[in-house]
């Protein structure tokens, strides 16, 4: 009885090993299409400082950060939404960028111009490898993002994912309306990932939610994001291109 037992051990053990690499060679095989780094610097307001100060201080930025070097760079100051109000007390910077240069760039330009009399910002940046889903919106003038910070489950990656992620693109693709999609993941420990949705404001947002939750399909979707991973609530921004 003894030996019957332990070869069953044996069995489930080499069972729990095989499903481990094939997961993991899954994991190796579907990755997504990065096409940039995505960075962002967190910042809060100094006393006595307003929007009117950061609003002035943009135009210097942007001058002195484009003669430190070609780059295809793009920058968004972007600013929470609190009851349909932009807060400026609290703000990030988000940075799309090529090279990790682009971060001493930033910090750089703002030595130089004393950004940090104005606010004062992180200055350690967790970079995440990002591509687009769907194509951001124009950000000529002012975007409404939707930032979700999340997690996969044990034994869930985005080779997992990816089906109901191709399922959640192909459902807003019905919809008559512009939503952007960005994804960013780490791509060092593949746990943890960031999803940004961006809208043409504030009113496009509240209407596509309301579709998405009325949709038989959208909430069966949900029910598959839930199973495999677990996001903080999201955060809502008002986003300005500066770059």
């Amino acid at each position: 009885m003894k030996t019957i037992n332990f070869f069953l051990i044996i069995i489930i053990l080499l069972g729990c090993d095989q499903r481990s690499n094939n997961l993991n060679r899954l994991s190796d095989l579907i990755k997504p299409q990065y096409s940039k780094q995505q960075s962002f610097f967190s910042c809060s307001l100094l006393p006595n400082q307003t929007l009117s100060s950061i609003e002035m201080f943009i135009p210097s930025f942007v001058e002195s950060f484009v003669k430190l070097g070609d780059s295809s760079e793009e920058i968004f100051f972007i600013f929470p939404i609190q009851n349909a109000e932009v807060e400026t007390s609290k703000f990030k910077i988000l940075l799309n960028h090529d090279e990790n240069t682009s971060i001493d760039k930033v910090n750089l330009t703002f030595a130089a111009l004393q950004f940090f009399s104005i606010a004062d910002c992180n200055t350690n940046i967790p970079t995440l490898s990002a591509t687009n889903f769907l194509e951001l919106l124009p950000t000529n003038n002012s975007t409404v993002i939707e930032i979700l910070e999340c997690e996969y489950l044990q034994n869930y990656n985005f080779a997992t994912m990816k089906l109901v992620f191709d399922e959640v693109i192909n459902e807003i693709n019905k919809y008559d309306q512009k939503v952007g999609i960005s994804y960013a993941d780490n791509t060092l420990d593949n746990v943890n990932f960031r999803w940004i949705n961006s809208f043409e404001s504030i009113d496009s947002r509240k209407s596509f939610v309301e579709l998405w939750q009325s949709s038989v399909i959208g909430k069966e979707i949900q029910a598959q994001l839930l199973e495999q991973s677990k996001c903080r609530g999201s955060e809502i921004y008002a986003a300005y291109k500066v770059l």
